[in-house]
């Protein structure tokens, strides 16, 4: 409120001395003059040769009306006269020439000059209202709420106030959060096996983020959790719990920017998040998170979106702040084409190594294409891994090979709604296959698609 308030008082300030000095400028011989929107005398040499007004300032003070978008004068009508005088309101708009670019422009019945802007009609307020829906995201980092920076935005959403709030004169920062709160009750499902086992619980997430932009080149990120379960009979999942420890805090470095794209850099602790989540992913289903420590360059073009990562995961410690695995490494590439419309299609390649004990090193080569057409959506993703492990009894430098694929078709107005037994009538399937010394196929599960409402404006 204090902001708001701040914010109205400058405004009246600002409008008030650019009133006043409008008075003490002298036109340019160049060319005509005319009132501005600000009540300004300005000059347009492009406007040389159309029938303008002419606003000469009055000897006397002018009566300045602050809330309105024009100064009264006596050479002018007033707002009251001109909402009740049409022949008044049309001599007003002489102001601006009928040939000039302003010539959408038109004054209302309170005597403010309405700009050619954006048409907000019903087709742009829902496209505004689904970014609104859509703000937030499975990362936080990767929030947008440029809907609030479009005139044609006028709703109210919690935490609205506290999004792109000005710091300095070129910095933006973004405040928010979520709260969580889960209820578990769970039969025969404590320890491996059919334990035989009950337990109920309830989980609670807090996270808390802070977004600065400090103007189109440097951004800093920092965001906490507090994960916690309460009113087991066993202990506690480490899944379940971490205390005030820190989600993500990085720093974002804008490195070259030309009319093909941008290349940023990026230092600090960071979810990662590729693709559908199969592979790598923050695990947003779970209580708490999973985050890494490491550097990342990232292209964003116009054909062409690359992720290439260097990290070490970070450990899940519940007593203690956490901390990343000095032992272990993850890296990759990760691409995105988006050169076809209404299709992408991803190809990366991830190494994870593991320098203590015996030790191994994965690698996994593979690619995925979605899209949409007509009434039918798709998603395929086939992917290879090779590598190397050692195990104890077992000789050093045993092969490791894998190789996977999936689909997934829905009509486009159906969605995946869940993990079933495997069945000839399911709609989609999703199958992985499973090669190493023993030759094996292994069915794991497949997706139904349901129906679900769609509305249209």
């Amino acid at each position: 409120m204090r902001r708001r308030w701040l914010a109205i008082a400058s405004f009246v300030v600002l409008m008030t001395c650019a009133s006043q000095a409008a008075w003490s400028q002298e036109p340019d011989d160049s060319g005509p003059s005319y009132l501005n929107v600000f009540g300004d005398l300005e000059t347009a040499p492009e406007l040389r040769n159309a029938p303008v007004v002419k606003a000469e300032p009055p000897a006397a003070a002018p009566d300045v009306a602050i809330d309105s978008a024009i100064v009264s004068t006596p050479d002018h009508a007033s707002p009251d006269a001109l909402a009740s005088d049409p022949d008044a309101l049309a001599s007003e708009q002489l102001l601006y020439p009928a040939s000039s670019s302003l010539n959408n422009s038109s004054l209302d019945l309170e005597g403010n000059y309405g700009a050619a802007g954006p048409k907000c009609d019903c087709k742009k307020y829902n496209a505004l209202a689904k970014a609104a829906a859509g703000s937030h995201k499975v990362v936080f980092w990767n929030n947008n709420f440029d809907y609030l920076c479009d005139e044609c935005y006028d709703g109210r959403l919690l935490g609205d106030d506290w999004k792109r709030m000005c710091v300095g004169r070129n910095s933006v920062l973004d405040v928010g959060g979520s709260f969580r709160l889960r209820y578990h009750n769970e039969h025969n499902h404590r320890g491996l096996g059919l334990t035989g086992r009950d337990d109920s619980f309830l989980l609670t997430q807090i996270r808390l983020y802070a977004n600065l932009e400090m103007g189109d080149s440097v951004r800093v990120y920092a965001e906490m959790i507090d994960a916690g379960s309460s009113g087991e009979n066993f202990n506690a999942r480490p899944i379940k719990e971490d205390r005030t420890d820190l989600l993500n805090l990085f720093i974002d470095v804008e490195l070259w920017s030309d009319c093909c794209g941008t290349l940023t850099g990026r230092v600090g602790r960071q979810e990662l998040i590729f693709g559908a989540q199969r592979l790598v992913s923050p695990l947003p289903w779970g209580n708490t998170r999973r985050t890494f420590e490491g550097a990342s360059l990232k292209w964003k073009g116009e054909l062409w979106d690359v992720d290439a990562f260097w990290t070490r995961p970070v450990s899940n410690h519940t007593a203690t702040f956490n901390s990343p695995d000095q032992s272990r490494e993850f890296m990759g590439v990760y691409s995105t084409y988006k050169g076809v419309e209404n299709e992408t299609l991803d190809l990366y390649f991830l190494r994870f190594i593991e320098d203590s004990g015996p030790g191994f090193h994965y690698n996994t080569i593979g690619t995925r294409w979605q899209g949409f057409r007509c009434d039918w959506l798709w998603e395929t993703e086939v992917a290879g891994q090779y590598g190397a492990l050692a195990q104890p009894r077992r000789p050093p430098g045993l092969t490791h090979s894998v190789w996977a694929a999936s689909f997934r078709s829905c009509p486009a107005g159906s969605r995946p709604f869940g993990l079933t037994s495997t069945s000839p009538a399911a709609t989609t399937a999703e199958t992985a296959f499973i090669t190493s010394s023993r030759s094996a196929i292994n069915t794991l599960a497949s997706w139904i698609c349901s129906d679900v409402e769609t509305s249209k404006t």
